[in-house]
């Protein structure tokens, strides 16, 4: 007899369970990642033009490499306030 299984699994959205345990995903969309990392859409952008941020395409989507991105992210320099008077 034949058996049949079930790999629908296999293409699922990672679960909420993934993101409650302090795993970041290697990939983000655009929106989720701009959420994620306080960047506007048009920075984001501009810095996918210059190349100062990575993505790939997956058929009409465009993915954020996360762990890139974020390491760009913490290599840039730490704002300076005046002290008030």
């Amino acid at each position: 007899m034949l058996e049949m299984h079930n790999n629908s699994t296999s293409c699922r959205r990672p679960s909420s369970s993934s993101k409650d345990a302090g795993q970041t995903p290697r990939y983000m969309a655009i929106n989720p990642f701009c959420a994620f990392s306080g960047l506007t859409r048009y920075k984001l952008y501009e810095l996918l033009g210059t190349g100062d941020i990575r993505a790939i395409k997956v058929g009409k989507r465009t993915l954020i490499d996360v762990e890139q991105a974020l390491t760009w992210l913490a290599s840039r320099p730490v704002a300076q306030f005046r002290k008030a008077s």
